[in-house]
Order: structure tokens, then C-alpha cells, then sequence
């Protein structure tokens, strides 16, 4: 991604990047968007990012790959097997335009297993998991 002022949103921002890019992360946003309806969308830390009661996901493209920043680190862990073919660091999936995020692993999850106290958190963890599922739309 270009250097500069920040965008101001996120169809700026996704104007910016290369044309492969821009269609990985098009199609990321909008799995997001149908995963969590209700999430605000903004840029925040200069990336494309969802709030809904704090923040859920961010995404962005870098030099070399894009990346999908979960915020919760108890996502990678469920889903370490199914991960293994991306680079992933801390709350952070590493992946390339070549090589798509999205895969089909639906049949692996459990929506009663993702129940939590903190709905910030129950929100993120279940767009989060609609991602993973594979939802191309």
C-alpha cells in the first residue's frame, strides 16, 4: 500500500491497492459485511476495520500478502489445523491474493461452542467464523 495520509474510508482505501488486492480484499469485506450487518465499518490504524461494541476485524493489504487481524487469539487456536497452510502471528492470518483466505470448513463448527459473556467478543468470534466458513459471497 501506497504511503500517505490516511484514507478516509474504506472504499478509498481499497481504490488504492492493485487491482488483485483491492478483488481479495472486495470480496473479504464483503463476507464481513454479511457475517455482521450490524458492524460499523471504519479505518482505523490506517486499515480497514468493523466495531461493533469495540472492535471485531481488520484487514489489510501489506507489501507482500493481506492479512485479516481477528483480535481474538482463541480463533487461531481453534481453527490451528485448518490455518496451517497461512502464516499467522499473534491474532493475525497472513495470505495472498493468489492463494484465497476463504475455504470451505463449515461442517467443523459449532455456533454453541462460540457462547460468551461479552457480546463484542460473541459478535467477533461468530463473524469471524462465518469468514472461515467459507462463505464466498
Amino acid at each position: 500500500m501506497k504511503k500517505g495520509p490516511p484514507a478516509p474510508d474504506v472504499d478509498t482505501y481499497l481504490a488504492a491497492l492493485p487491482k488483485k488486492e483491492r478483488s481479495t480484499l472486495e470480496k473479504l469485506r464483503k463476507t464481513i459485511r454479511a457475517a455482521a450487518p450490524t458492524a460499523e465499518e471504519v479505518i482505523s490504524y490506517r486499515i480497514p476495520a468493523f466495531k461493533h461494541h469495540g472492535p471485531l476485524v481488520f484487514f489489510a493489504a501489506l507489501k507482500d500478502h493481506c492479512s485479516l487481524f481477528v483480535v481474538n487469539k482463541q480463533i487461531l487456536k481453534k481453527f490451528s489445523a485448518e490455518l496451517r497452510p497461512y502464516h499467522t502471528s499473534g491474532t493475525t492470518i497472513h495470505f495472498s491474493p493468489e492463494i484465497p483466505f476463504l475455504q470451505p470448513w463449515s461442517e467443523k463448527l459449532s455456533p454453541q461452542g462460540w457462547k460468551r459473556t461479552s457480546h463484542a467478543l460473541n459478535a467477533g468470534r461468530l463473524m469471524c467464523l462465518k469468514i472461515i466458513s467459507g462463505s464466498r459471497e
